[in-house]
């Protein structure tokens, strides 16, 4: 009956330890005899499932993680316990007294003894198996097991917590597995951080996940979190995926002929950084790989510096960007928004056909074509040109000429590939006010600032700058009729003194509707361009120029207006004073431009809707209002006519037109009451903004009493009504 149980153990099949009914009578047994086989069944049916789950996993299972652990439980766990069976058998064999008793009697208590400390090793390494594919480990059974295939990283954080079951045999061999997961997970990390490169077999086990579809130029990546161990944190497979990224991007950018670094340059982690990756033990300890990969990042950044982007180089893009879109330099939104109106009106003449209906929004739903837009931007840089009088406003200019496009805007919205994701999607869409189709002012950068500005902190930039343009726009376009003085002269005597006691009355509201919404948009505009975007770029570039990363406290004179921003002239040549890696900085300017987003109240929807709606209506109000005096100069015109047909059209058109002008100030006033309400009510922006712990880079915060300010001067103007 020995050689049954050792067949048993082994993992064959016998009708000594079967639970057919059937084969009870093959061996006549007491009770207690088959209380004492019972273990030595169960023990030798786990190890034939597990074999035959094992072999499946070897080589079916997608994680190559999990056949990795796979593999070492065949060939190092269940090899160990066949050699133990082996170890037994010859002991019985050679009459060893441990097992063999008086008279040659071999008791099968002392046979179960031996493979006492076996049983719980193997339910453990069955329920491992069992854990890959996720099914109920209860159920014992060598056929095929379906399930759903768990991830590499799943398994590693299983045998993790493993490691602490407080058994001694448990914890030596799921430490032994986790050492095989991780080393494996090592391997194909470490071809990353080296290359650039994802392994085509491990690519599933790697937090480090292609977030859109390849292309020849290039292909973004980001991180799964359900796909990062419990042993690397978040700020470290956010450094992974940085270095990786950065070398992925930086292939194509010496390849190019723009004068970057050849591919014999492609920075290389020094001998000291690559031992101390040799020299990474296992389990892995976080502190140890946060440093290697701390190492390897900074040695990546000082031959960034050197050869790729030089740290100067970087700072003048970023204040170019801040010039163009962030409103440092008003000229290009100026001569944009007058380019754009004269193209209109062009436009709008050749198309035009019978007389003018009273809809909201003619152009509504123009179409443009890149052409056009081009022709645009073109004639809006040379305006721009002709007023330049200083070699760097020159250089500026040629630069945004490079690397700004007016572009029709995308209906997707761009991935987050570099950093951490926005909290709050940016609410609203002020794209359609300057050409009455969806566009939008594109940066377009050399792909190794994509190291730094993610595609999603571009998209930012886009998005903001079509929100200051628009506010802009309608400022401008109020302010011109106010200029121009045709409402007034209405009024003051242009026309009869008949006239005048007639449109005087009518027009009162008309120009404080314009008057109040002048300041309205002048104030919030100023708010805007000469406060909060100032002061939030004035503390990131000094956090940027700082000799050392704790020097982050800046003066309180300065927050409160002493201090400006320096020009990009003054950033050249001081390399050597500027610690940050590029990581470290593009963390750093994410948070900048959340919180930019955020005190630009970008974030709230309602007050974005509001506003959206504020401006839709004061561009009606434009056209009504411009259309009225034109109707009053034709009423004038054609007074003394003898034929009285063209009088009593003009007549009927100005009393329409001021009907439908008097409809649309009623809109805006109220527009406006609302926004100011919405004001009142909002929490101060800069009070849920956190300093980026990553970086000691605290941005800079408007606090409660900026907006304060700016309700008082809003307050003096405007009358206010619930929100609700």
């Amino acid at each position: 009956m020995l050689h049954e149980v050792f067949l048993v153990l082994s993992g064959h099949p016998s009708p000594l330890c079967s639970e057919d009914p059937s084969t009870i009578d093959a061996f006549p047994l007491t009770d207690a005899e088959r209380a004492l086989l019972d273990p030595i069944g169960r023990l030798g049916r786990l190890h034939r499932a597990l074999k035959s789950q094992l072999a499946r996993i070897c080589q079916t299972h997608s994680s190559v993680i999990c056949r990795s652990v796979a593999n070492a439980i065949l060939t190092k766990h269940l090899s160990k316990f066949q050699r133990h069976i082996e170890q037994v058998e010859r002991q019985i064999l050679s009459n060893d007294a441990r097992t063999v008793g008086a008279y040659n009697i071999v008791p099968l208590a002392s046979v179960l003894q031996e493979f006492d400390v076996w049983r719980r090793r193997i339910d453990f390494l069955w329920d491992v198996s069992c854990y890959t594919y996720q099914v109920d480990p209860s159920s014992v059974t060598d056929t095929v097991i379906d399930g759903k295939e768990c991830s590499g990283p799943a398994l590693l954080d299983k045998l993790n917590l493993d490691t602490g079951s407080g058994y001694q045999d448990i914890e030596e061999t799921a430490t032994n597995l986790l050492v095989v997961g991780e080393q494996t997970l090592f391997r194909l990390l470490s071809c990353w951080l080296l290359t650039g490169q994802l392994s085509d077999i491990g690519r599933r086990d790697v937090f480090v996940q292609q977030s859109g579809p390849a292309t020849k130029q290039s292909t973004s990546y980001k991180l799964e979190k359900e796909l990062i161990p419990a042993s690397i944190s978040i700020g470290t497979a956010s450094s992974i995926l940085f270095v990786g990224r950065t070398l992925k991007m930086l292939i194509p950018a010496a390849d190019a002929s723009s004068g970057m670094a050849p591919r014999s340059h492609i920075p290389a982690p020094s001998s000291e950084t690559m031992q101390k990756l040799h020299g990474v033990s296992f389990p892995l300890k976080s502190a140890r790989l946060a440093t290697v990969v701390s190492d390897i990042r900074r040695d990546l950044s000082t031959s960034l510096g050197k050869t790729v982007l030089p740290m100067h180089t970087l700072l003048h893009n970023l204040q170019y960007i801040r010039d163009f879109l962030l409103a440092g330099r008003p000229d290009l939104i100026d001569q944009l928004i007058d380019e754009a109106d004269k193209y209109l009106e062009m436009r709008h003449q050749q198309t035009r056909t019978g007389h003018r209906t009273h809809q909201n929004n003619e152009l509504a739903g123009i179409t443009m074509k890149s052409g056009e837009l081009k022709i645009v931007m073109d004639r809006t840089w040379a305006s721009i040109e002709l007023s330049s009088v200083k070699d760097a406003a020159v250089d500026e200019t040629e630069w945004g000429r490079v690397h700004l496009k007016l572009a029709l805007a995308s209906a997707t919205e761009v991935s987050n590939d570099a950093v951490k994701p926005p909290p709050n999607s940016v609410m609203g869409k002020f794209d359609d006010f300057l050409l009455a189709a969806p566009v939008e002012l594109r940066l377009e950068l050399d792909d190794a600032f994509d190291i730094v500005l993610s595609s999603s902190d571009q998209k930012t930039y886009t998005v903001i700058h079509s929100y200051l343009l628009a506010i802009k726009r309608a400022h401008s376009h109020v302010s011109r009729l106010w200029k121009d003085g045709a409402c007034r002269k209405s009024v003051m005597g242009h026309f009869s003194q008949v006239q005048v006691a007639q449109d005087a009355p009518k027009m009162r509201k008309i120009l404080a509707t314009c008057s109040m919404v002048v300041f309205m948009l002048s104030e919030i505009g100023s708010y805007f361009a000469e406060e909060v975007i100032p002061r939030s770029w004035a503390v990131f570039q000094d956090w940027a120029m700082q000799s050392q990363i704790g020097l982050k406290n800046v003066n309180n004179d300065e927050l409160n207006g002493a201090h400006t921003a320096k020009s990009a002239s003054e950033i050249d040549g001081k390399d050597q004073e500027l610690p940050h890696d590029p990581e470290t900085l593009a963390i750093a300017h994410h948070h900048y431009l959340e919180c930019i987003t955020k005190s630009l109240l970008l974030t709230d929807e309602s007050w974005t809707r509001t506003l959206r709606s504020l401006l839709t209506y004061v561009d009606q109000m434009v056209a009504f209002v411009t259309r009225l005096q034109h109707a009053q100069q034709n009423v004038q015109r054609y007074s003394q006519d003898v034929d009285q047909y063209l009088r009593k059209k003009y007549v009927h058109e100005e009393e329409f037109l001021f009907g439908e002008a008097k409809k649309s100030c009623s809109r805006v006033d109220e527009a406006a009451s609302i926004l100011t309400a919405l004001l009142k009510t909002l929490t101060p922006p800069g009070s849920a903004v956190a300093h980026s712990t990553d970086t000691e880079f605290e941005p800079w915060q408007p606090g409660n009493g900026a907006i304060e300010r700016l309700l008082l001067r809003l307050d003096m103007r405007l009358p206010t009504v619930d929100a609700t």
